[in-house]
């Protein structure tokens, strides 16, 4: 299969990143695509009711580096994720409560963090759901009702804002 590599830079890199209390984030950036990755990115804006496509692929950063890396690397490792809730301050609101910038996390029916993004519309009529943009594997951010996501990305998700 071929592979889009950017010019110059090697297939995975990394940053250097912690938590607020110093705890280090093991973290990737990826530098390719294959060319099955570039095929599906255009398919999610029709296949999804409700989504919008905000930006093509880049496989840099994952949902996770989006929602707690500010768009710079991917973050993979579940432990790691619980630690980020943990340091930083994170406290779990109702989804009625979800404001613009909060975060939301979807779990699989294992319990296993599965996907995340950050809310940019509060629950509104007629269906009270938040509005979200997060980043669908190596595509591109797509901007989607709450509970308009794939499959894969499991049937719960939680609300989380900064409070400490």
């Amino acid at each position: 299969m071929g592979h889009l590599l950017l010019p110059g830079a090697p297939r995975e890199t990394k940053i250097s990143m912690e938590t607020r209390a110093r705890t280090p984030i093991p973290n990737a950036q990826y530098h390719e695509l294959s060319t099955l990755e570039l095929n599906l990115a255009p398919d999610y804006g029709r296949k999804y009711l409700g989504v919008k496509v905000r930006t093509g692929p880049n496989p840099i950063y994952n949902c996770h580096g989006l929602t707690f890396a500010s768009r710079r690397t991917g973050i993979y490792d579940d432990a790691d994720f619980r630690a980020i809730l943990s340091d930083d301050g994170y406290t779990e609101i109702p989804e009625p409560d979800s404001l613009p910038g909060d975060v939301v996390l979807y779990f699989d029916a294992q319990g296993s963090l599965a996907h995340s993004g950050l809310v940019t519309a509060a629950p509104a009529s007629p269906l009270h759901i938040p509005q979200i943009v997060s980043k669908w594997g190596k595509y591109g951010e797509v901007i989607h009702p709450a509970h308009v996501k794939p499959e894969v990305y499991g049937p719960e998700r939680r609300y989380y804002r900064v409070t400490k």
